[in-house]
């Protein structure tokens, strides 16, 4: 055994990247999770709702929308947001929306110096204090 040349074991390459999050509801990873805790909090205002005094005198119907609302906020950002989308895909969006979509948080509005009427002003005053020294 000592003569002969030990084999090595073939080294392969695991492509990790590829690897599933697995799937629940149609959405991968956790993303299930914010669903099904609003389906639940929806399911306790719905009983709530239902046998609260002061809400006898609505509509039934409006109730149970009432008390899905958190369910439908919940729904429609997951789709709007998180699922199929990018990783930082809400913080983009919601940065393009709030700022002007660089990478900077500048206003949409140049804002011009408070001592100076306009920009012409600032030009002139910049070049003569240039001239005069």
């Amino acid at each position: 055994m000592q003569g002969k040349q030990q084999q090595r074991l073939p080294i392969t390459s695991t492509n990790s990247a590829t690897d599933s999050k697995g799937v629940a509801f149609g959405l991968e990873g956790n993303q299930f999770i914010p669903v099904v805790a609003s389906i639940i909090l929806s399911i306790a205002f719905l009983a709530s709702f239902l046998n609260a005094e002061g809400l006898r005198q609505v509509d039934p119907t409006l109730r149970v929308l009432m008390a899905f609302t958190p369910f439908f906020i919940t729904l429609a950002y997951t789709f709007l947001f998180v699922h199929n989308k990018p990783p930082r895909y809400r913080d983009d969006v919601l940065d393009q929306w709030l700022t002007t979509g660089d990478f900077n948080f500048c206003s949409r509005k140049v804002l011009a110096h408070p001592l100076y009427e306009n920009r012409l002003e600032l030009r002139q005053r910049v070049t003569s204090y240039g001239a005069n020294s």
